[in-house]
């Protein structure tokens, strides 16, 4: 039985650039080919006309297609899924991601041409299904937990499965040299390594999943109760893998919060100290878990650049989000990543509840006190299954049949007090006020001179 995994495309938004393959999508890969079942990947992204998405496709060969749901594809995704039942009626059709997790019984209430959700982490129970479809034995379909599915008219949600705690057994991302090249694309200093002449490519390193906060625009619960670490030997030998494969010594680590184990964090800088591997790398933390020691270590093992959520310069909004951080915490974190010597990135979003003209301007201020050397700046925008989409809920702003409307293609943000275009012109005056360090993911204000290379 063989099965292939599509990159979606992004239909609704064709100025986006291509962007890099979803890792969740080559875990997928990955874990199963450990079990002996033959899988592909087609990328899609960039493809932006349907017929020519139709003359990619060549599905007679595959039992299952498996296709990753975001909020912003979400239309894509299921005009996709209707095409391969015209160009194969007979496949199995199987989401997996956020807003499939998020929407499952409502998706297959509305859009018949899909057969299975699986909610949460994937891995285990995409392979469960492909074996009972193999051996047809339909019967433990009702057994496969995370698993929702039709039978007869109607529609069975499965119990859900513990989050995965022991990441031991789980493979290595085993990427192409064409998958690869996906990557740069998306991040911004590739341009100073190329103008030194030392890049070979820029390689994703995932050293944990999952989270242990709960922000209320982020999704990340619907996945995972709190943060777990994959063994720090398996992120060396991730590491390996690229250097001597490609020749790369420059990662992006992609985990939402590095630094949240101190333990794990110095045990694996120690390990690349101690193999020298002499990498170079950037990761994301939170401003209250990163203190001078854990970032001297940081810069001993490669790292040069530091990317914290500061959301809001205010501390009502802080509050209001439930960021469980402060103001003066991020000011004191961005010194002590300034006086390790390591470059500063910071995230903001506007429009959270609570949002005022005053809180705007605490966040120009902080902005202007840190002085980072990039800043990445997004609207507060609703998902599914997020505190932020609940409270948009309450208060008959939007509901779940909004996100099968072939007319609301965007992703809608609010706020409990202003409407959108005043949130647009907070947007407008911190974009004016900060130009020096407003970026986008092709451009920054670090020049290649001032990164501190190890090799």
């Amino acid at each position: 039985m063989r099965v292939l995994l599509l990159n979606p495309p992004n239909i609704e938004e064709p100025h986006v650039e291509a962007g890099p393959l979803p890792i969740g999508l080559v875990s997928i890969r990955e874990f199963i080919t450990e079990q002996n079942i033959e899988v592909k990947i087609l990328n899609l992204f960039d493809i932006h006309k349907w017929s020519s998405i139709e003359h990619y496709l060549r599905l007679k060969d595959y039992s299952i297609v498996g296709i990753p749901c975001y909020t912003r594809q979400r239309l894509s995704v299921f005009k996709l899924a209707t095409l391969c039942k015209k160009i194969n009626n007979d496949i199995n059709v199987v989401l997996g991601g956020p807003h499939a997790s998020c929407l499952d019984t409502q998706i297959l209430k509305n859009v018949n041409s899909i057969d299975y959700i699986i909610r949460g982490e994937g891995e285990l129970p995409f392979v469960e299904l492909i074996q009972c479809l193999k051996q047809n034995e339909l019967k433990k379909l009702f057994r496969i937990k995370n698993l929702t599915f039709r039978h007869k008219n109607h529609i069975i949600r499965n119990v859900s499965r513990k989050q995965i705690h022991d990441l031991s057994n789980f493979p290595i991302f085993k990427l192409s040299a064409k998958e690869l090249e996906m990557f740069p694309e998306c991040e911004s200093l590739l341009i100073h390594f190329k103008q030194l002449n030392k890049i070979k490519g820029i390689a994703p390193v995932l050293c944990s999943r999952g989270c242990s906060y709960n922000c209320q625009f982020c999704c990340n619960g619907v996945f995972w109760d709190k943060q777990i670490y994959y063994p720090v030997e398996h992120v060396i030998q991730q590491i390996e893998y690229f250097r001597n494969k490609f020749g790369i010594r420059i990662f992006d680590f992609y985990d939402d919060n590095f630094v949240f184990s101190k333990k794990y964090v110095k045990e694996l800088c120690n390990k690349i100290i101690e193999k020298k591997l002499y990498i170079n790398w950037w990761c994301s933390g939170r401003a209250d878990n990163l203190d001078t020691e854990i970032l001297t270590l940081l810069g001993k093992a490669g790292c040069f650049m530091v990317s914290i959520g500061v959301e809001s310069g205010n501390n009502q909004v802080l509050k209001n989000i439930n960021k469980k951080l402060t103001a003066e915490e991020i000011i004191r974190s961005s010194k002590s990543i300034r006086k390790c010597k390591l470059k500063l990135r910071v995230t903001l979003s506007i429009g959270h509840p609570g949002e005022t003209p005053a809180a705007i301007n605490d966040t120009i201020e902080i902005i202007k006190e840190i002085k980072p050397d990039q800043v990445g700046l997004f609207l507060a925008k609703i998902y599914p299954c997020t505190s932020l989409y609940e409270l948009a809920k309450s208060k008959d702003l939007i509901d779940d049949n909004y996100w099968f409307s072939s007319t609301e293609k965007t992703i809608p943000f609010f706020n409990d007090k202003y409407s959108q275009k005043e949130i647009l012109l907070f947007r407008n005056k911190i974009i004016d006020s900060l130009s020096p360090y407003i970026t986008d993911e092709y451009t920054n204000k670090v020049h290649s001179s001032e990164l501190n290379l190890s090799w």
